[in-house]
């Protein structure tokens, strides 16, 4: 049986439960300890930025970005061309630096950790594929 099915949702038809949230392994989410949102569980592939500033000579192109996203949450960037989006990802997987804030993986402040010391894949895209 998936997880759907044998549920009711608030109006009686199926669908998933909405009982109490839960964290990592089904356990109850908790107040993040390194200052995230209550609630955000910190479990493997849990990443928040805090603060997080760029800038490329005297052009900042990042400025002062916050994000948490929770371990196994699908999570999106979308914007259009020059808007931080691949500069933010370079940021997560350790190929550019910080001008200021911390970069946190699994709880970890992984901020001036090298790339291979992040456990962090990155796959460029490529339209002759």
């Amino acid at each position: 049986m998936s997880e759907f099915e044998g549920s009711k949702n608030a109006g009686g038809a199926p669908g998933r439960s909405h009982g109490p949230p839960s964290g990592p392994l089904g356990g109850p989410r908790g107040p993040h300890p390194l200052g995230g949102s209550a609630g955000v569980p910190v479990g493997r592939g849990a990443v928040i930025l805090r603060g997080v500033v760029k800038a490329h000579g005297t052009t900042t192109v990042l400025h002062g970005v916050d994000l948490d996203i929770q371990a196994g949450e699908f999570f999106v960037l979308l914007g259009p061309s020059g808007s931080g989006k691949t500069t933010t990802l370079r940021i997560l997987a350790g190929l550019e630096s910080v001008a200021a804030g911390q970069v946190l993986m699994d709880g970890v402040d992984v901020t001036d950790k090298e790339p291979g010391e992040r456990d962090v894949a990155m796959v460029f895209q490529s339209y002759a594929l």
